[in-house]
């Protein structure tokens, strides 16, 4: 049996999928989807060999996949993954995987219907506080945990994705908020507090929704079924 073909569609040179890939014992990379100069460049001084695609559906068409992982903007995952999906290819998405909860609904039905696996990737679940505080929880040591108050630090605003489906809650806030449902369950309430920062005159406003320009944070309670916010 063949190993199974992964192969990366990214707009940076990290290309967060490809060091999991080829860690993987039986997976081979099988391409890279990029098409900045830059990109290109750093993709064959790193990965010397490795075919380069200006598009995933130059790549489709090229054959010999098996999955995808899609680490492209927020914005342009949902037509990514339904494409791959409908090549009848695996796909593994940055989170988050869409831009609204329905664009999610939809690569959740298309991946039903061709009998592929769909999934995101919250590789935050594998921090090591985090998972002894699952531990700790799951074998009762905490007791009934009533709340829980989890934060990051972010230090380079850059490194945000721009737009109306990016910024710092759907970037790092997406991790807290994964975490909070691995811990405690799913979600009974949901209470929003919203807090402008102020900003200098050249940042858009959109860069920053959350309560403040470095820290994302998140709170979590567990309240009987029967309570209301």
């Amino acid at each position: 049996m063949s190993s199974p073909a992964f192969s990366a569609i990214s707009c940076n040179r990290r290309w967060a999928g490809v060091p999991f890939i080829s860690a993987a014992p039986g997976v081979a990379l099988a391409g890279v989807v990029t098409r900045a100069p830059a990109t290109i460049a750093a993709v064959q001084a790193d990965l010397p060999g490795t075919p380069i695609y200006p598009s995933l559906t130059a790549m489709i068409a090229a054959g010999g996949l098996d999955a995808v992982t899609i680490t492209t903007p927020p914005h342009t995952r949902r037509d990514l993954g339904l494409e791959a999906i409908a090549a009848g290819l695996h796909v593994i998405a940055d989170k988050p995987f869409a831009p609204t909860a329905e664009g999610g609904r939809d690569l959740d039905r298309a991946a039903r219907d061709k009998g592929v696996i769909l999934g995101v990737f919250q590789n935050r679940r594998w921090d090591s506080d985090i998972r002894t505080l699952k531990k700790l929880i799951d074998n009762g040591r905490l007791g009934k945990v009533w709340r829980s108050h989890s934060r990051m630090d972010f230090d380079d605003l850059a490194t945000l994705e721009a737009g109306p489906t990016g910024g710092l809650l759907c970037d790092l806030g997406s991790h807290l908020v994964d975490q909070m449902l691995w811990l405690l369950g799913q979600v009974a309430a949901v209470v929003r507090n919203w807090t402008m920062p102020t900003l200098p005159k050249a940042a858009p406003m959109w860069t920053l929704p959350s309560r403040c320009a470095t820290r994302a944070a998140a709170t979590a309670m567990s309240l009987p079924a029967s309570s209301t916010i």
